[in-house]
């Protein structure tokens, strides 16, 4: 799982440049004025093809483990994916937008669909197989809000 914006973790000093001399990049705190974003939300991404036999169980394991407020982008590739009329009659349960591919077919289009469509702020991509951990979700919405830019689970 990942999330947008860059601030990492500090890396131990590298023996080959100096102290003070250390280019920034990979492992450099971000500098400037501005303080840490405070995030509302998570825009989560769920890329699929034919899941309509996991689909629910997937949105019931998004609902009972995050617990930060989210908005589910299901990007799908067409109209007759399997995973539609198992999503129809969740769309009052979950809060869930509908989105076609729009780059073409493929995991790769579906996430840069989903890249497109949400307006800001956090996103998340998570496969629709239940193949990530959602538990570590709201912990890496901390490290967000703590002005990490980019956060890995």
């Amino acid at each position: 799982m990942t999330a947008g914006r860059t601030k990492t973790s500090r890396r131990a000093p590298s023996s080959k440049v100096p102290a003070g001399k250390r280019r920034s990049g990979a492992g450099a705190k971000r500098k400037g004025p501005s303080g840490p974003a405070a995030y509302g939300s998570i825009n989560i991404i769920v890329p699929v093809y034919n899941e309509g036999e996991n689909i629910e169980r997937t949105l019931s394991s998004v609902a009972g483990k995050i617990k930060t407020p989210h908005r589910i982008f299901i990007v799908y590739d067409f109209d007759e994916d399997n995973t539609l009329p198992a999503v129809k009659p969740l769309l009052n349960q979950y809060p869930i937008t509908l989105v076609r591919n729009r780059y073409g077919r493929g995991v790769l289009n579906a996430i840069k669909t989903g890249f497109d469509t949400v307006t800001g702020g956090v996103v998340l991509v998570i496969m629709a197989d239940l193949s990530d951990d959602l538990v570590v979700v709201d912990s890496m919405f901390e490290k967000m809000n703590e002005g990490y830019d980019i956060v890995c689970g």
